[in-house]
This record gives C-alpha cells, sequence and structure tokens, in this order.
C-alpha cells in the first residue's frame, strides 16, 4: 500500500476502489464499504485497506449528495449515472448512508488505538496535518448533509418508512 497525499483518492488501495466505481459504477459499491465500517458492530482494529476504501467512499457519497469539497474523486460525468441510482433509492437509505459514512470517518480519525491510517499518519509527522485537515473538511461536511436531512425530514419531506 503506498500512500502519496492526504486527499482521499491519494493511495493506491483507494485508487483501485474508485477505478472499479469507474469501471461499474453502483451504490451498492458505496453502500457496501460504508455498511462495513459505519456498522456500530464493528468495532475493534480497522487495517489501513478498510480505512482508504472508507474515506474515499464517503467522499464520492458527499460529491453525490452536492457536498464535493475542493478534490473530487468523480468528475461530473462519472456522477451521473450514481446519480441516476441515487433517484430511485429512499431518503431513508439516503440518511442511512450518509450516518454510516460519517460514522466510519469518525473512527477512523477518532479512534486512534484502532485505526491503522492513522498510525501511518501519525508516523509521518507534520503530514499528518495536512490529513487531519482533510478529514476534518469531508465530517464537516457529511454533518452539513445529516442537518440537512433532517430538517427535511422535520420538515414533513420525509416518505413513510
Amino acid at each position: 500500500m503506498s500512500i502519496w497525499g492526504p486527499k482521499a483518492p491519494e493511495n493506491d488501495d483507494a485508487a483501485d476502489w474508485v477505478g472499479d466505481l469507474r469501471e461499474d459504477p453502483g451504490l451498492d459499491l458505496i453502500e457496501e464499504v460504508l455498511g462495513e465500517m459505519g456498522d456500530p458492530a464493528d468495532v475493534g482494529y480497522i487495517d489501513v485497506f478498510e480505512c482508504c476504501i472508507a474515506i474515499v467512499a464517503a467522499q464520492v457519497w458527499s460529491e453525490l449528495l452536492g457536498a464535493p469539497g475542493e478534490h473530487l474523486v468523480l468528475d461530473e460525468e462519472e456522477l451521473q449515472p450514481l446519480r441516476e441510482q441515487l433517484q430511485q433509492a429512499s431518503s431513508k437509505k439516503i440518511r442511512s448512508l450518509t450516518n454510516l459514512a460519517l460514522v466510519a470517518v469518525r473512527r477512523i480519525v477518532e479512534d486512534r488505538d484502532n485505526s491503522e491510517l492513522f498510525d501511518i499518519w501519525e508516523a509521518e509527522g507534520e503530514a499528518m496535518s495536512a490529513w487531519l485537515n482533510e478529514m476534518k473538511d469531508l465530517k464537516s461536511r457529511l454533518q452539513a448533509i445529516v442537518a440537512a436531512i433532517d430538517d427535511t425530514t422535520a420538515g414533513g419531506g420525509d416518505e413513510p418508512s
């Protein structure tokens, strides 16, 4: 595994996963990754592969929901098939995946004893601050999406479960 920068797709594992997503765009790929990492029953050590994939999946999810951040993983053309699938998704599924993305990023950044990626960045010294800034930005965008979904739901804009 090679890490060449602090942004979500700037490592071999994430780049490979993004390549798979470009080849066969599907919300199921995103859901699989976020479901595994965001599951509250999934506790303990998180290896670097899982961390990198979860972060890039959360970034793509954020882009898909209109909160892309400064550095895009997918361009508009690449997002289009995912947007078409998103239109068919229930608001409950969208809310769930957004919460899973936020939980996954928090686990990777905040559970310092169990995140191999955190350990790797910590060993990098000064470069860690750039990675933490990227993660802070991603968490902030995901939190804003959750808040917007909650506001919509509170206003009666959600479909019945």
